[in-house]
């Protein structure tokens, strides 16, 4: 998980485009964290972001299953 702290508009234009490339970090105002569940919480809700979908705001809970999706790729 990818938290991403106040950004200014500037600092967002910079950095946002980054995370999906994987050169976002290391940046001051964001952290990865690593866990098969992940609470997420705030005083207002505030829009999640899924690999680039919005499923909604908080709270949400997210969870790692284990063998839950079957991939196929070329040999």
């Amino acid at each position: 998980m990818l938290l991403i702290g106040d950004l200014t508009k500037r600092d967002l234009v910079v950095t946002l485009p980054k995370t999906y490339r994987g050169r976002h970090l290391p940046h001051p105002k964001a952290e990865l964290l690593r866990g098969p569940v992940v609470t997420v919480d705030a005083d207002a809700p505030l829009p999640i972001e899924l690999d680039g979908e919005q499923p909604g705001t908080t709270p949400m809970r997210i969870e790692v299953v284990p063998r839950a999706l079957r991939v196929c790729v070329p040999a």
